[in-house]
């Protein structure tokens, strides 16, 4: 590694598709690399600093291998998953946090395209981002970083599994930001105290949201017209968690597309906790997913230039830092 022939190690960002707070309570999930990518670059002049994410998740990788990190200071340009200063709810910490362990492997000689090596690094990930997050986090997001492409996760087992999965030829996705960022911690507490008091209703709302997902882990790749009828219905089921735990899942703003795409003939859901970011539209007709990112903007909402991304964690070398 030297400024002739510079190292850099990225990872892609995600969409999840179905199975928001479903996943992140024991159950199942299933998201979207996407060709919006976190770069990692050496800083040889920058301090290392076990508070800055990079070097956190560095030093934990460290430590479970029992190494030492002598290189430099890493660190990484996410700007491509943010609007301006605002976060677009892509997954931006997953996507640092893969890139980062990913490049003490590099830097200790392991291929990282291997398969063992990818299940080595969704694990060490998944350990370093719960341990900077306070336990929290299904992984789902840092799987897709990972690993590319689409993948569900068994949330309830233990070890969790990491499935790849596909999607069908003529689904057409139309992602749009609502121009409303959210909190997921905030959402996620909301739910967690819904669930503490009461905790019968939480699982009939959980075992309705698993039940959604489920055919997906097994029929590999559901059709076009399933994918719809299921995002149809998880954006209800959405609805409903969020008026039962008081929380704003399902926002006004949000409604409109939702309604917008029922129009149209498809169906559109948060992608993600909800309460603004990401909105996903789902669309059988190209026609009428041209249309919803056509009408998206008199919601107030802005279509995104996001593409299906197969690739998960990469390093390259050479001067052109846009190859990683």
């Amino acid at each position: 590694m030297n400024e002739i022939d510079p190292i850099r190690v990225s990872a892609p960002g995600k969409l999840l598709l179905l199975g928001e707070y479903s996943v992140a309570f024991g159950g199942l999930g299933l998201a979207m690399a996407v060709d919006r990518r976190v770069e990692l670059r050496p800083a040889p002049t920058e301090r290392i600093d076990r508070e800055n994410l990079v070097d956190f998740c560095r030093d934990f990788a460290a430590q479970r291998l029992g190494v030492a990190t002598s290189g430099p200071a890493w660190r990484a340009d996410s700007s491509r998953l943010y609007e301006g200063e605002v976060k677009l709810g892509l997954g931006s910490s997953a996507a640092v946090a893969a890139a980062a362990v990913s490049s003490l492997l590099v830097e200790l000689g392991h291929e990282i395209d291997s398969a063992s090596e990818r299940g080595r690094l969704w694990r060490l990930t998944l350990d370093a981002h719960r341990a900077i997050q306070g336990g929290s986090g299904s992984g789902i997001d840092i799987a897709a970083s990972v690993f590319g492409g689409v993948v569900g996760l068994r949330a309830g087992v233990s070890p969790q599994e990491v499935e790849a999965c596909g999607l069908p030829r003529d689904l057409r996705l139309v992602p749009v930001w609502t121009g409303e960022a959210a909190s997921t911690p905030a959402l996620l507490r909301a739910v967690r105290t819904f669930a503490q008091s009461s905790p019968g209703q939480f699982d009939v709302l959980m075992g309705e949201m698993r039940e959604v997902v489920e055919p997906f882990f097994v029929e590999d790749p559901c059709s076009a017209g399933a994918w719809i009828a299921a995002a149809r219905r998880y954006g209800d089921l959405m609805a409903r968690l969020g008026e039962a735990a008081g929380a704003g899942i399902v926002t006004p703003r949000i409604q409109q597309l939702i309604a917008l795409a029922g129009d149209l003939g498809g169906a559109a859901k948060p992608s993600g906790a909800g309460g603004g970011d990401v909105v996903l539209g789902f669309f059988s007709d190209e026609g009428a997913a041209a249309k919803f990112g056509v009408a998206a903007p008199g919601a107030d909402a802005v279509p995104l230039d996001l593409a299906f991304e197969p690739v998960g964690v990469r390093a390259a070398s050479g001067p052109d830092g846009r190859s990683a």
